[in-house]
């Protein structure tokens, strides 16, 4: 298990440099707006790394950051990254701005987790709790993180959030709080029906048969 993470790691380390080498060797051309085949030929292959990362957010992410830090998309007649997006959904599988960010900045958060030794996330939904640490002063994402793999090889990103929310000072409500609001659901569908119209009792009908199930799991 441990050489695995040091392959994957290793990896995400990799393609960092590659991905770095490919900005230093366009920024003099996006910088004199010279190279316009080369930097065609930087799309095309971000476009065809895109394309084969399947399952990978992370060589997603990277490959969508190097479309924007180059501009290359402008080669195709685009005038903005949003437009190149929009314009994309049958390569990339969406057509919105923050979905691309939301990949960006997962493989960014990810390069970080790595450098720092750490386990790497395998899904973007892992890192986009995290993303309200990134940036901020001190280790707190890296100690979310660290906690979040200790617990598990590979956390949920349900269980991400929630270290997150701890972390930040937030609370979830008290268990105690739910089961009283299911509760009074299963009121709600035991009042008379003269007092409910047909389509409020239906729906609370349906409501408490689907509140009495999460009772029964969370008072078992």
């Amino acid at each position: 298990m441990a050489v695995s993470e040091n392959r994957r790691t290793q990896r995400s380390r990799d393609s960092q440099e590659i991905d770095q080498a490919w900005l230093t060797s366009v920024a003099p051309m996006t910088a004199t707006g010279v190279g316009t085949k080369d930097l065609l030929d930087v799309l095309t292959a971000q476009e065809a790394r895109f394309a084969h990362a399947r399952k990978s957010d992370h060589e997603k992410g990277d490959a969508l950051k190097i479309i924007r830090e180059t501009k290359c998309f402008k080669e195709r007649g685009f005038k903005s990254f949003d437009a190149y997006i929009a314009a994309n959904k049958s390569l990339l599988g969406f057509k919105r701005r923050a979905r691309a960010d939301q990949l960006i900045t997962h493989a960014e958060v990810t390069d970080h987790l790595a450098q720092a030794g750490l386990r790497t996330p395998t899904i973007e939904a892992q890192t986009r709790p995290l993303t309200r640490l990134w940036g901020k002063p001190g280790t707190a994402l890296l100690d979310v993180w660290r906690q979040a793999t200790e617990e598990a090889e590979d956390p949920k990103p349900k269980r991400v959030k929630e270290l997150v929310q701890a972390q930040l000072g937030e609370s979830s409500p008290p268990e105690d709080q739910w089961l009283k609001l299911c509760k009074a659901a299963c009121r709600l569908r035991d009042l008379p029906t003269d007092r409910l119209t047909e389509e409020q009792a239906e729906l609370s009908t349906s409501l408490a048969r689907q509140v009495e199930k999460w009772l029964a799991r969370a008072e078992a």
